[in-house]
C-alpha cells in the first residue's frame, strides 16, 4: 500500500562485494498515512523520528528488492527530490519490492555504506533488518476503506515478514476490528474503528511491544494466505504470465523470509492474481467485444469478428460465445514488406473453458516472428479452419497476392486451402517436414530415420533427393515404405527438389507457429480477454524493439539485414574457390565448377559443375529458386563479368524494408473508464465447454522432437582418487612435478557436482569463440582461473609427446612396476579399477623405487578422476607416461594450460550432445568453481570448511577453491532444476555477475598459496593451448571485463575451427 511506509533509522548500513546491503542495529517505524505521502511529508515525519529540527538536512534512501524471482537482492537508491520519490513508489507498486521502505539519517553521518564480507555463494534473503527491531505501529489518523473491514494487507504483510502471527478478536464490518498476538499472555494488539462520516477506518489503539519469545520461523503462517500472495505477485505475474507454480513457491520463500507454501496455495494465488488483474473467466467473455471495440477506436484498421454459437441463447437475451477473430493493422502493414509465406497452427486452451487458439505468423528478413492474425474457436475442424483462413486471406493477405502456407496435414487445413475466393489468388500449401518425420517415426520407431527423412526433403536436386529417399526406404519397415508411397502423390508439397515456385523460401517446417505456441504456454490458462491483451502488448514490445534495431542498422549504413548479410558473406567466400567459364555473354550463361573436398565436419563432397544464367537469376544448384537469394555460383559468375549481383537480390532482405516492416506504431487503448461506449450484443461463455473434471487437463497433443529437452550431462569427474591411500613420501615427488598444491587441495574433499547447473551453463558454450554466450556478453574460464583455483603452473613446455599405441603394456609395466592384466580390446589405458586394486594400499616398508611407482599410480588416478577425465570415465590413459617418467622433467610442463585445453575440448564436444546419455569430461571441478565464484546461478550455501593440513609451508597453503570446500547443495528434482537454471541464466545482467572474484579489499579468512599468483603476467596471453592431440585457443581478449578492462567490440577474430585440431 502506498500509504504504509517503513522507516529505518539509527545503526549502520553495510554493503557486500555484490552491492547488496544489510542493516545493523537499526530501528524500524511503520507509519500509516491517510494517503500516499508526498516527499515533504515523508521528510517531515523522518525528522521527527531522528529528533531533528526543521532546518536540519537529512538523507533519504529507498530500499529495492531486485533480481530474478529466485534470487532477490536488497539494494538502496538515493531519493533527493519529489520526482525521485514518485518514481521509487511507482517501482515498488509495480511489484519489484514487497513494501515502501526507506532509510533516513541526518547529514554528517557517513553516507557510504561499509563493506561486509558475505561468504561467496551465500544468497541475500529477505530477512528482518535487525534481529529484534523496535516494532512500533504509529497511529495515523485513518486507513482507506477496503472491501471488507479495514484493509488488512499491510498488517498481514507486517506479521508475515516479522514472523509474528496474530488472531482476530473482533471483526465487525460496520463497527470495529481488533487483532492480538496469537501467543498467550502477550499484550500486543491493534484496535481500529470505522468512522461514520468518511467511512474510513481509524486505528484507535496500539498496545505493545511483544513480550513473547523472539520471532522464529514456523512451518506455516496463518496470515500468509493465497490472497496476500496474489496481491504481492500481481506485478510480477503481469510481467511474467508464464511463471510456473513451483517458481511462485520459491519466490514466496525468498520474499517472506523462508516460508514454504504448498503447491495448492501457490496455484490458488496465481489464479487469484489473474482474477484481480483480468477478472474471472465468465466476465472475460463478456468483456471481449468491449475490449475489441476499445482497441479499434484508437487503432483504426483493426479488424475483428465475433460470431455467436448458432441457435443458442440465454434466457436474458445474451448470446453464447462461438468464435472470435482479430488482426491488427500494424501486422497487416508489416506483412506487406515480408516474404510471401506464413505458417498456421492451433493450440488448445487449458483454462476454465475449453477452446483452441488459431494463429497465423510470418517472419521478417532476420527471421524474427511477425504475428499476423488470431482466432478463438471451439476446436480444430473443417469449419473453423476454413473460417479462419478465409478471414486471413481477405484481411491480411489481400487480393491478388500469392502466398505460401506451411502447416501440418490436419484435414481441416487441407480442405481450407483448396477453397477458391473470387478476386483472391490461390494458396500454395506446403507441408511441415518435421511433422511428416514424426509420422514416420511412429510408423517404424527408428529415430535415425527422423533426421534422414528431413535431409531427403531438403535436397534441392532430384538426383540427390532420390538417392536420399532410397536410403529412407531401405532403413524403414514395410509400414513406413507404404506410408512413403502415399506421400509421393503430392511430392511437390514436401520436397524442395519438386517445389517449382519455391514457396517455402528457407522454411522447412512450421517452426514459426510452434515457436509462438511456446510463448503462449502460460497464457493458455488465462481468461480470453487476457489472451487478447497479451497479443496486443507483445506486438507493441516487438515492434518498438525491432524497429530500433533496424534503424540502428540503417544508420550504420548497412544494406542487408543481419541474417542475409551472413549468407552473402559465406557465398562470397565460397565463390573465390570456384572456376568460371563463359558460354553466352548476352544471356549471362556461365559454367561454374564447384571443387570438391572435405568439410570441417569430415564430410567428403564431390566436385560439381553448375550452369548459371545471370539474366534470369537461375542456377542448376536450385538455391536461387528455393531461397530466392544468391548462391556462391551466381556470385562467382557475376564476379567474372564484373556485374553487381546484389542488385538482383529481392528487396525483402534489405535493411530499408526491415525498417518499413517494423515502422507502424500502436496506440494505447487507455483506462477502461475512458473506453468508448459499446452498445453491441452481449456474449457469455458456452457452458457446454466448461471443464468439469478436476486436476490437470488431459493432453491430446503428442510430444514431438522439438518439445523434448536434451538429457542432463553426466560428469565424468569424481573423487574416486581418494580410494588410493596417500603417503607423505609422495610430497617431494609431487612438488618436483608441480602437482603438490592441487593434490593437497583435492585431498581436503571436493564439493558435490550440480549436474543441472553445469548442463545449463554448457548449453551456452560456443566452440567458435571458446566462451559462454550470456545475455550481456561473453565469459569464459581462463588461465587465471586455472592457476587461482587449482594452483597449477601455466608457464612451461606444452604437454605433449609420442602417442604410439604399440607396446603400451610394456611401457605401463616399466612405469608402474607391475604387469597390466588382460582387459580385452581396450588399448587407451589401464582401468581405474585395476589401479585401485593394485595400488590402493601403500606398503609401509616400501623402498624409494616402490614409492615412485605408487606415486605415479596416484597421479594417473588424479588425472583420470579430476584433471583429465575423458568420455569413458573408467580409464587412466597411458599417454602421460612420457611426461612423468623423469621427476625432474615433469616440473617443466605447463600443467595448467593442459588442463584448460582439455576442458575446452570436452566443452566443445558436450555442447553438441545428441545422444540419450551424454557426458562431459575435462576438469568439471574447475568449471563448477568458476561458475560459483562468478555467476549467481546454482550457488550453494557455504558451510564451515574442513581444517587445513597443519604445519605446511607457504607453497602448499590453500587455493581460492578452499572457499567452496564445504557447501550445502540443495536436493531437488534435477530436470526441474535444469529448467530453473536456464531461466536464471536468461535473466542475468552485467551487474549481477562477479567479474573479478579475485580482487577486493576484504582479506581471505585463510592464507593463500603463493603459487596462485606466480604467473600473473601471462594471464591475458592469446595463444594456442596444447594437450597432446587437443589444440584449443585461449582468447582472453574476448572477456576483457574479467580482467577489469574495457571490452573492445568487435574483438579480433581468431579461428577455432576443427581444422586446427587435425
Amino acid at each position: 500500500m502506498e500509504n504504509v511506509v517503513s522507516i529505518y533509522y539509527g545503526g549502520t548500513v553495510e554493503r557486500d562485494e555484490y552491492g547488496c546491503v544489510k542493516f545493523v542495529g537499526m530501528q524500524c517505524e511503520v507509519v500509516i498515512f491517510d494517503e500516499k505521502p508526498s516527499f515533504s511529508e515523508l521528510v517531515a515525519r523522518a525528522r521527527e523520528e531522528l529528533h531533528c529540527h526543521e532546518n536540519d538536512e537529512i538523507i533519504v534512501e529507498g530500499i529495492l528488492h531486485l533480481g530474478s524471482p529466485l534470487n532477490i537482492q536488497r539494494k538502496i537508491v538515493p531519493i533527493r527530490c519529489a520526482g525521485q520519490w514518485e518514481k521509487y513508489v511507482r517501482t515498488v507498486m509495480n511489484g519489484h519490492s514487497p513494501s515502501v521502505e526507506v532509510v533516513v539519517r541526518p547529514v554528517g553521518v557517513d553516507r557510504n555504506p561499509r563493506r561486509f564480507s558475505r561468504p561467496m555463494g551465500q544468497r541475500a534473503h529477505f530477512d528482518p533488518p535487525v534481529q529484534e527491531p523496535v516494532m512500533n505501529v504509529d497511529v495515523a489518523p485513518t486507513i482507506p476503506d477496503a472491501e471488507s473491514a479495514p484493509n488488512e494487507r499491510w498488517l498481514q504483510a507486517f506479521a508475515v515478514i516479522r514472523k509474528r502471527p496474530y488472531k482476530v478478536l473482533h471483526s465487525y464490518a460496520e463497527r470495529r476490528y481488533t487483532v492480538l498476538c496469537d501467543k498467550e499472555r502477550c499484550p500486543w494488539r491493534v484496535c481500529a474503528r470505522k468512522q461514520n462520516i468518511t467511512g474510513k477506518w481509524k486505528i484507535t489503539k496500539v498496545v505493545g511491544p511483544h513480550n513473547c519469545a523472539d520471532h522464529e520461523l514456523t512451518v506455516r503462517h496463518p496470515q500468509l494466505t493465497s490472497t496476500l500472495i496474489a496481491k504481492r505477485l500481481m506485478g510480477i505475474l503481469k510481467e511474467q504470465p508464464n511463471m510456473k507454480v513451483r517458481t511462485i513457491i520459491r519466490t514466496v520463500e525468498e520474499i517472506y523470509g523462508g516460508y514454504v507454501i504448498t503447491y495448492g496455495k501457490a496455484w490458488r494465488a496465481k489464479q487469484r492474481a489473474w482474477r484481480m488483474i483480468y477478472g474471472d473467466w465468465e466476465s472475460g467473455y463478456e468483456q471481449l467485444p468491449v475490449l475489441f471495440n476499445a482497441i479499434k477506436a484508437v487503432n483504426p484498421g483493426m479488424h475483428y469478428e465475433y460470431i455467436p454459437k448458432p441457435n443458442a441463447w440465454k434466457e436474458d437475451g445474451r448470446q453464447i460465445f462461438g468464435r472470435a477473430f482479430w488482426c491488427f493493422p500494424q501486422s497487416v502493414e508489416a506483412f506487406r514488406h515480408c516474404r510471401p509465406v506464413f505458417s498456421i497452427d492451433g493450440t488448445f486452451l487449458i483454462g476454465k473453458y475449453r477452446g483452441t487458439l488459431l494463429i497465423a505468423i510470418s517472419c521478417d528478413a532476420n527471421n524474427m516472428l511477425v504475428p499476423l492474425a488470431f482466432a478463438l474457436v471451439e476446436r480444430e475442424n473443417n469449419d473453423s479452419w476454413g473460417w479462419f483462413l478465409r478471414l486471413v486471406r481477405i484481411h491480411v493477405v489481400g487480393p491478388g497476392r500469392e502466398v505460401g502456407v506451411i502447416s501440418d496435414r490436419h484435414q481441416g487445413i487441407l480442405n481450407a486451402v483448396q477453397e477458391q475466393i473470387e478476386g483472391y489468388a490461390p494458396l500454395h500449401h506446403r507441408w511441415c517436414t518435421r511433422h511428416l518425420a514424426e509420422n514416420l517415426l511412429r510408423k517404424d520407431g527408428v529415430k535415425d530415420n527422423f533426421d534422414l527423412f528431413q535431409v531427403a526433403a531438403r535436397q534441392l536436386e532430384d538426383y540427390y533427393f532420390q538417392r536420399k529417399l532410397e536410403q529412407v526406404r531401405t532403413a524403414t519397415n514395410a509400414e513406413g515404405r507404404h506410408w512413403l508411397a502415399g506421400l509421393m502423390r503430392d511430392v511437390d508439397k514436401w520436397t524442395r527438389a519438386h517445389d517449382a515456385g519455391g514457396w517455402r523460401y528457407e522454411f522447412q517446417c512450421s517452426n514459426m507457429a510452434e515457436s509462438f505456441n511456446k510463448l503462449l504456454l502460460g497464457i493458455r490458462g488465462m481468461p480470453v480477454n487476457a489472451i487478447v491483451e497479451f497479443t496486443f502488448y507483445r506486438l507493441v514490445a516487438w515492434f518498438n524493439e525491432r524497429h530500433a534495431k533496424a534503424e540502428a542498422l540503417q544508420v550504420a549504413g548497412e544494406r542487408w539485414a543481419e541474417k542475409p548479410k551472413r549468407h552473402l558473406i559465406i557465398a562470397n567466400e565460397r565463390a573465390s574457390t570456384h572456376e568460371v567459364q563463359c558460354f553466352d555473354l548476352g544471356s549471362g550463361t556461365y559454367q561454374v565448377e564447384h571443387r570438391g573436398g572435405t568439410t570441417s565436419d569430415g564430410e567428403i563432397r564431390e566436385s560439381r559443375i553448375h550452369v548459371v544464367v545471370l539474366r534470369d537469376f537461375k542456377c542448376t544448384c536450385g538455391r536461387p529458386r528455393q531461397y530466392h537469394f544468391v548462391c556462391s555460383h551466381l556470385v562467382a559468375a557475376a564476379r567474372h563479368r564484373n556485374f553487381d549481383i546484389e542488385s538482383m537480390i529481392p528487396h525483402e532482405f534489405s535493411v530499408d524494408t526491415l525498417v518499413r516492416t517494423w515502422s507502424p506504431r500502436f496506440v494505447p487503448f487507455r483506462d477502461p473508464r475512458e473506453w468508448p461506449p459499446y452498445d453491441g450484443p452481449k456474449y457469455v461463455a458456452d457452458p457446454a465447454y466448461r471443464w468439469n473434471k478436476r486436476g490437470t487437463r488431459k493432453r491430446t497433443r503428442h510430444n514431438m522432437t522439438m518439445d523434448q529437452v536434451l538429457p542432463l550431462l553426466r560428469s565424468r569427474a569424481h573423487d574416486g582418487f581418494l580410494a588410493l591411500e596417500y603417503d607423505d613420501r609422495y610430497t617431494p615427488l609431487l612438488q618436483m612435478a608441480g602437482l603438490d598444491v592441487i593434490s593437497y587441495q583435492v585431498r581436503r574433499g571436493m564439493p558435490r557436482f550440480n549436474s543441472a547447473a553445469i548442463t545449463a551453463l554448457v548449453d551456452r558454450w560456443r566452440p567458435e569463440t571458446h566462451s559462454f554466450h550470456l545475455p550481456f556478453g561473453e565469459m569464459t574460464v581462463t588461465l587465471q582461473d586455472c592457476q587461482k583455483m587449482l594452483g597449477l603452473s601455466i608457464r612451461g613446455q606444452p604437454v605433449t609427446g609420442p602417442c604410439v599405441t604399440g607396446g603400451w603394456r610394456a611401457r605401463v609395466a616399466a612405469f608402474l612396476g607391475r604387469e597390466v592384466d588382460e582387459q580385452g580390446t581396450r588399448t587407451s589405458g589401464v582401468l581405474i579399477s585395476w589401479l585401485r586394486e593394485h595400488f590402493g594400499h601403500y606398503p609401509q616398508d616400501a623402498d624409494a623405487e616402490t614409492v615412485g611407482h605408487y606415486c605415479r599410480a596416484w597421479i594417473l588416478h588424479l588425472f583420470a578422476c579430476v584433471l583429465f577425465p575423458d568420455a569413458t570415465g573408467d580409464t587412466a590413459s597411458w599417454m602421460w607416461i612420457h611426461c612423468l617418467t623423469d621427476w625432474h622433467q615433469a616440473g617443466i610442463y605447463s600443467w595448467g594450460s593442459a588442463v584448460l585445453c582439455f576442458l575446452y575440448r570436452q566443452l566443445c564436444e558436450a555442447c553438441r550432445r545428441s545422444s540419450g546419455s551424454p557426458s562431459v569430461g575435462g576438469c568439471v571441478y574447475l568449471l563448477q568453481l568458476w561458475m560459483w565464484s562468478r555467476l549467481p546461478v546454482g550457488r550453494p550455501e557455504i558451510m564451515p570448511r574442513r581444517p587445513w593440513f597443519p604445519g605446511e609451508p607457504p607453497r602448499r597453503q590453500p587455493t581460492w577453491a578452499y572457499i567452496w570446500n564445504q557447501v550445502k547443495v540443495s536436493h531437488t528434482r534435477l530436470d526441474r532444476a535444469y529448467l530453473d537454471y536456464i531461466n536464471e541464466i536468461d535473466a542475468l545482467t552485467a551487474h549481477s555477475v562477479n567479474w573479478q572474484p579475485y580482487d577486493g579489499d576484504d582479506p581471505l579468512p585463510f592464507p593463500l598459496s603463493f603459487v596462485c599468483v606466480q604467473d600473473n603476467d601471462i594471464y591475458r596471453m592469446v595463444c594456442p593451448l596444447i594437450c597432446f592431440y587437443a589444440v584449443e585457443y585461449h582468447l582472453p581478449h574476448r572477456v576483457a571485463r574479467q580482467f577489469g578492462m574495457r571490452q573492445i567490440w568487435p574483438p579480433q577474430a581468431t579461428s577455432t575451427s576443427i581444422e586446427l585440431h587435425k
